[in-house]
């Protein structure tokens, strides 16, 4: 297998000279078999197959002369190597070795390649490996050349960047049975003692789903609230035309907002969890400007210009300003509601936004009470301190627990006036991080975005903000360390 990176940084295969291909665009991977697979790595800009935007970090077969665009470059096939597939008549065996689950040998370290190098047994019954890795490997001490074949014999001793590879002939000397059981015996010791320290660790340093719950029930809280879009055409006074300026879309019609009553305003409830004593909230980006994440702003506009064009058919000064039309959207009103509290308007406590990303990849944000003081006493905070900030400690398989208000004001019981409680639900990290962002399985529904996501220790590992709305198990969450970005920036400001 060979791996080929695309993109505009200095550790890449091929290199492109473009402001809008990423440092790290995409990958091309060469199996033993002859087939391409193309993965794009998260890009800013995008890659196309055959003008066909591919999913982030998921690979896809491709052939040689697709039209491969990455960004704005289209991929030149003559700067792409041309690997010979092996020949299964001259060819025993094959074995990959490297990080990658798809290596025969998948072995670990900071310095293995994903595709280190390749072990082939021939007709002649020989043993052959082949480097293909940034750090090298060796035999017997001595660093190998690149893509060539060299022999191996029994008992050489291989190293991948470092790190022991089984040679394929096995080791040299006599099968020593009682060594054999004296290792068995020590491994099974071993393992015992390793089990009852992790599980003496356990006891005195994880925490249970419900200690997790019981300390952070009171962080949480829910958010309500309406936004519209305004609309304007540079000095061109609307109202004179009696044009609305204050709007929303619904089933594809314009609709008038009236400030005063907030009648026909769009509303939204979400999540979101205290960081700080003095009323700092951390939410979703996408909670504070739904407008970033909607086409709404995009279809008013395309009406007014619509409507602005008829009138210029009477009017032909008004042509001057089709083109000025822009469409903002307005956070009429947002507010929190604690954990347990009854829905009302006097049990809401009103927030603005304190800083939100610009990226909206990064979809996190800051909230603040007005006041700047929580309300009540019985809440708890969530120690962005203690925050993971470190990938290697989101791993596919590891436990997560989120908090939340997944259904929203539906979570209320009318019957009995009871206050709105939170849902906690327990899952696994699914998929691997990206640049932003990691997938899990505890479900999550419409409401739940911007729920804290704890590993099994208590510490945020992120903020719940998507999944995929017609089954459950596909969910993912922002980062923690986006949350620590934002914290710092308002700290800078001070």
């Amino acid at each position: 297998m060979k791996l080929i990176v695309i993109g505009r940084g200095h550790n890449v295969h091929i290199k492109l000279n473009s402001q809008f291909v990423s440092d790290y665009h995409a990958e091309l991977l060469f199996l033993d078999n002859g087939e391409i697979l193309l993965t794009d790595k998260g890009s800013k800009n995008g890659t196309y197959l055959n003008e066909r935007r591919l999913q982030p970090n998921k690979e896809v077969s491709i052939k040689r002369g697709d039209v491969i665009r990455l960004a704005d470059q289209v991929l030149d096939w003559k700067s792409v190597p041309v690997f010979p597939i092996f020949d299964i008549s001259k060819v025993r065996d094959v074995h990959g070795i490297g990080t990658n689950f798809r290596n025969k040998y998948q072995i670990q370290g900071d310095l293995v390649s994903r595709f280190h190098a390749t072990l082939t047994k021939k007709n002649d019954k020989k043993w052959y490996i082949q480097d293909h890795s940034k750090n090298g490997t060796t035999i017997n001490g001595k660093k190998i050349p690149s893509n060539q074949d060299i022999k191996l014999k029994r008992g050489d001793k291989i190293l991948c960047a470092g790190i022991h590879v089984p040679n394929p002939y096995g080791e040299r000397g006599l099968i020593n049975y009682k060594k054999i059981v004296f290792v068995i015996f020590a491994i099974l010791f071993f393992c015992l003692l390793l089990y009852a320290i992790i599980k003496l660790y356990d006891n005195f340093y994880r925490n249970s789903d419900e200690d997790i719950y019981v300390k952070y029930k009171n962080s949480v809280v829910l958010l309500f609230g309406s936004y519209y879009y305004n609309v304007s055409a540079g000095n061109l006074d609307l109202k004179k035309l009696n044009f609305p300026t204050d709007v929303v879309l619904e089933d594809d019609n314009l609709k008038i907002v009236d400030k005063s009553s907030g009648d026909n305003m769009k509303q939204f409830t979400g999540t979101g969890f205290f960081v700080s004593n003095d009323g700092k909230i951390v939410t979703n980006l996408h909670i504070i400007r739904p407008w970033l994440y909607s086409k709404d702003a995009s279809k008013i506009s395309d009406k007014y210009k619509m409507i602005l064009s008829q009138h210029a058919e009477e009017h032909p000064i008004l042509n001057a300003f089709v083109s000025q039309i822009k469409v903002e959207g307005v956070m009429s009103y947002i507010g929190m509601l604690p954990n347990g509290v009854y829905f009302s308007e006097d049990n809401l406590h009103q927030c603005r936004e304190l800083i939100g990303h610009n990226d909206i990849e990064k979809d996190v944000a800051i909230l603040q009470l007005e006041t700047k003081k929580i309300p009540y006493d019985n809440y708890s905070i969530v120690n962005i301190d203690q925050a993971v900030d470190d990938d290697s400690e989101i791993k596919v398989g590891s436990h997560i627990y989120t908090i939340g208000f997944p259904f929203g004001l539906s979570l209320q019981d009318l019957k009995t006036s009871k206050g709105i409680r939170s849902i906690a639900n327990e899952g696994s990290i699914t998929q691997e991080c990206s640049e932003y962002s990691f997938g899990f399985n505890a479900p999550a529904y419409s409401g739940a975005s911007g729920s804290p996501i704890f590993n099994s220790k208590g510490r945020l590992i992120g903020v719940l903000n998507s999944g995929v709305t017609k089954t459950q198990g596909f969910n993912y969450g922002i980062k923690a360390i986006y949350i620590r970005e934002l914290l710092n920036k308002v700290q800078s400001k001070k």
